[in-house]
Order: C-alpha cells, then structure tokens, then sequence
C-alpha cells in the first residue's frame, strides 16, 4: 500500500457515476430536507490531502490499475507533535557606506516561548487551571521541560503589562454614577478564594483575591461616590448609596415559587411591581407612585408572614429597607432617563 501526502488542499474531485447512483439510494440522515439551503457544521478547508491507495488487490494479489473514484472523510486534529521549536537565525551585514553591523528588524519575545504557547498558557489560567496542570499539558503537547514556575511567568508578565490599562480604566469607573458589584467563588490551586467585579454599561473590572473579606471591594472602589447595585452581602455596606438587585430578589422568588402555590401568587405579583417601577424609573421622581410601589412590597411581606416556608424571602426583602427604591427615590435625578440600574 502507497500513501501519498499533498499539502494543498485538492482542486478537483473524481466521483465514480455509480457511486453516486448508490448515494440517492440511501437514507438521509435526519437534518435538513434535501433542496434546502444547508446549515449545521462547516468545515474548514484541509490544510492537507492524504491519499490512501492500494497497488494491489488485497483478494487476488493482481495489479489494481488507477483508482476510479473516492469516498473522503475530513479530521480535525492536533498533529503527532504540535509545538515546534524554531531557530530563528538574524542575519548581520556590514554597511557599504558606515561600516557598521546592520541587522534584519524582527518581532520576537524576549523569551523562549513564542506568542502562540504564552497565550494558550494565559487562557488555560483564565479558566482557573492550576499551574501544575498547565505545565503538565504543554509538556504533553512537546514543551519537556515546561514547569510551574514558567506558568507563573508567563502570567505574571500577561498581568503586568495589563496593569495600566487596568488601573485607566478603574480610574474611569470610579467616576462613574452608578456601577454594578457582585462576587462568586473559585478555586485556585486548590484552595477557594473569590472572584470580585464592578461593571458599567463599558467598563468591567475582575480582581480575583482568597478572601471575601470587604476590604476587597473597597480597595477596588476606594474613590466610587455614586449608586452601587449590589445584592443583599453586608460587605457592600460601606458605601452609603445602594441600590438593592432586583435581578438577584426575583431570582429567589423564583426558586422558592417552585410547588408552592401561595409563593407563586406573591411571586407574580412581584415581577409585576418590578415591571411597573423599571417604568417610573424612565420619569421624573413621583412621591405617590414611589409610595404606592413601597407599600405593594410591605404587603408582599405581609403575606409571606403566614405562608410556610417563605421566612427567607420575607428577611430578604425587609433586610434590603429602603435600598430597594433607592433610584426611584430621586438620588440620582441627573442621570438620563434612559439608563437602567435596577
């Protein structure tokens, strides 16, 4: 058997008549009808052809002659040995004219690992591998002597150079009107620590820390003077204006709705309040409409009272107080009444 390697992609098909015949008489596989206008995966074209031929029959042992047409099937994978190690040699050249040594302008990292490892090594990070594993899955792909410390580098300079984009950016933030915050866990060599981020409508801030603790936020917002929407954690209650998440109160309305009939009806009728109040909050401030929204909320409240199993719900939303109208309440008349904040 001869197999025979191109490395441009075929220009032209050889499909036997009869194969063809055969094809129509199979059953299409479920999908779009056939005359339709396609659709599902399209692959890319081969970065090369590998042709699989026989010289002789496999049966009779006689010659077989050229092949009279083809079935193909495309694999996308990694090749045996996907990192390559290249040297790249900069030629020098005496000047005609000075003398002196000239030399070809190249972009290379200063280090050994080109660009391509070094932002495979930052993604994999991004996805909260430890830097064993890492290390451990670029010596599979062919870096032998890739280690954890090299890991480390390469992020550490990945970090470094973002650092004062980072830190324009939190400047802007920190100006900023209102802005959102929320924080969730994660694990970092194994250990639990805490992903914390601030946002506007452009700006998103990440600062991944071991702690919960509040002196994280507030190192993050250290000069922040405007609305924070926040949901109920008590570390958010150093800055003085906040707007209670209503995103985060109906999404426990909702778990606790679930085959509780008596919930269910007080959770429609929260997503109605909150329906109603994104609409007062595109007009200016209304005393009588802001009160009649406070006293619907009191009276859910009032209702989880004597329904079993709603005590949760019921401290939630009377631990929020006044946060939950904090927008409404005409702290923030200046913002345009576009925006959106709660």
């Amino acid at each position: 058997m001869i197999i025979r390697i191109h490395h441009h992609p075929r220009k032209e098909k050889i499909i036997q008549k009869k194969n063809q015949d055969n094809e129509e008489d199979k059953p299409r596989f479920p999908g779009k009808p056939k005359g339709s206008n396609g659709g599902g995966i399209k692959l890319p074209e081969p970065d090369e052809v590998v042709e699989h031929k026989l010289d002789f029959c496999p049966v009779t042992g006689l010659p077989l002659g050229e092949p009279i047409g083809y079935w193909k099937k495309t694999i996308i994978d990694f090749p045996d040995k996907p990192i390559r190690v290249i040297e790249h040699r900069i030629m020098k050249y005496i000047s005609p004219i000075t003398g002196k040594i000239v030399t070809a302008n190249v972009s290379l990292p200063k280090e050994i690992y080109g660009k391509n490892i070094q932002s495979i090594v930052v993604m994999l990070k991004n996805l909260t591998n430890s830097h064993g594993k890492i290390a451990d899955f670029m010596r599979e792909l062919g870096a032998l002597s890739f280690s954890d410390v090299q890991v480390q580098n390469i992020t550490d300079r990945f970090a470094n150079k973002l650092e004062s984009k980072r830190e324009s950016l939190l400047e802007e933030l920190n100006k900023a009107s209102y802005a959102h915050a929320d924080e969730t866990s994660f694990r970092k060599d194994g250990q639990n620590g805490y992903v914390w981020g601030v946002f506007t409508k452009t700006i998103s801030i990440l600062s991944a820390t071991m702690s919960r603790a509040r002196i994280n936020i507030q190192e993050l917002l250290k000069n922040f003077k405007g609305i924070i929407v926040v949901d109920g954690y008590n570390a958010y209650d150093i800055f003085p204006l906040k707007q209670r998440c209503w995103s985060h109160l109906i999404r426990e309305f909702k778990d606790y709705a679930k085959n509780n009939k008596e919930i269910e009806t007080q959770y429609a009728r929260l997503k109605a309040l909150y329906e109603t109040i994104k609409v007062l909050n595109t007009k200016p401030p209304d005393e009588k409409e802001i009160k009649k929204a406070k006293w619907i909320l009191n009276d859910i409240v009032t209702c989880l009272k004597v329904i079993q199993g709603a005590k949760g719900l019921r401290t939630l939303i009377k631990n929020g107080g006044e946060d939950w109208f904090t927008v409404l309440c005409g702290m923030i008349q200046s913002f345009s009444s576009s925006s959106r904040y709660l």
